[in-house]
């Protein structure tokens, strides 16, 4: 089985590091709740090119490079999941485009990442394509759910309204058997 692991709010803390920059470089202060990784521009007065300069032409490094991870040596985490389940294979995927794939490398690097194999997407149908499960938090790649493949979504308040074939809080408590044996048909 392959296995697609996305890294916003699974395992870099997007939120924190994109509060902590807008905050420093807008304007504009953001409320302390968990930002909407599904309504980004709305922190832009709806406009969706602003937002995509922000993120990817101003501030790359900052958000996606510097950005800390969710819990402490998830680098140590995944490769325990690799080691624990060696028949299957596990991708790193993450929608990036120009400055943001070095930064994403970068943030990588810095988790001591041992997964050798890391997909850039453009689209949120891609992330579906090579997988047969995938664990995200993102209700925009979760909208693109193939019925034949296999969602772990980790709970946050802005995906309530998705269903997983499996919800967890956090990749730590990912095990396969509970995780993956999940009849999809």
């Amino acid at each position: 089985m392959i296995i697609g692991i996305t890294l916003d709010e699974v395992i870099r803390d997007f939120s924190g590091k994109f509060r902590e920059v807008y905050d420093k470089f807008t304007e504009n202060t953001l409320p302390d709740e968990e930002i909407d990784l599904g309504d980004l521009p709305m922190y832009f007065s709806g406009d969706t090119e602003t937002t995509i300069d922000f993120l990817y032409d101003d501030h790359p490094l900052e958000i996606f490079g510097y950005a800390n991870e969710l819990f402490n040596n998830s680098g140590l985490v995944l490769k325990s999941i690799i080691e624990q389940n060696s028949d299957d294979e596990f991708i790193i995927i993450s929608k990036e485009h120009g400055r943001s794939i070095p930064s994403t490398l970068f943030f990588l690097s810095k988790i001591i990442s041992e997964v050798p194999n890391i997909k850039f997407v453009s689209s949120f149908e891609e992330y579906w394509e090579t997988v047969d499960g995938l664990i995200c938090a993102d209700p925009r790649i979760m909208k693109c759910k193939p019925q034949d493949k296999v969602l772990i979504k980790i709970n946050k308040n802005y995906n309530e309204n998705y269903e997983g074939d499996r919800t967890i809080v956090s990749l730590k408590e990912y095990n396969k058997k509970e995780t993956l044996q999940i009849q999809t048909s």
